[in-house]
């Protein structure tokens, strides 16, 4: 059985016309609708893209606090009292306590800073301390959920603080 017709060279033809082969692309409601799967595709892409990149930072915040606070902890342990100016991202924490000094312990090669904004907010005191981070998921589960304080200085743009202490009495 010979399907294909001699006289037609733009294709092939059935001769059976239940099985004719449409010689036309794609029509004008299939293009749209191949287009806005692949459109609502991307944006899922990016959204889940967003959503793990500020996860990301947010880990990275409280990991960073914690590094600052067991160097703070172990500063105190060998000073008796916690440095009460000096914590900047990206200079050391040393024993170092006057302004001309030469340091004989490091606690902290390189104060880490925020993946955005640079420095993380501190309160210090001598006795005591604070550092506070700007979370950027508001539904972090280990946020602060307190009104007032430092914690409010991040923002009206829904991001909440991230806290971490001094252990010492």
């Amino acid at each position: 059985m010979n399907l294909r017709d001699d006289k037609d060279d733009e294709g092939l033809k059935m001769k059976d016309e239940r099985f004719i082969i449409k010689e036309e692309g794609l029509t004008l409601i299939e293009l749209l609708v191949v287009i806005g799967v692949i459109a609502g595709l991307l944006t899922l892409a990016a959204v889940t893209f967003i959503t793990v990149q500020t996860r990301s930072r947010d880990g990275e915040r409280k990991s960073d606090l914690s590094k600052i606070q067991v160097a703070l902890e172990q500063y105190f342990s060998d000073q008796k009292s916690y440095p009460s100016s000096g914590l900047t991202a990206g200079n050391p924490l040393t024993d170092c306590t006057g302004a001309v000094c030469t340091p004989t312990k490091t606690y902290l090669e390189k104060i880490p800073g925020d993946p955005k904004s640079g420095n993380y907010n501190y309160s210090l005191s001598g006795t005591t301390y604070t550092i506070y981070a700007c979370l950027e998921n508001t539904k972090d589960s280990d946020r602060d959920d307190v009104d007032g304080g430092p914690q409010d200085s991040c923002g009206a743009d829904g991001r909440v603080s991230y806290t971490v202490s001094s252990t010492n009495p």
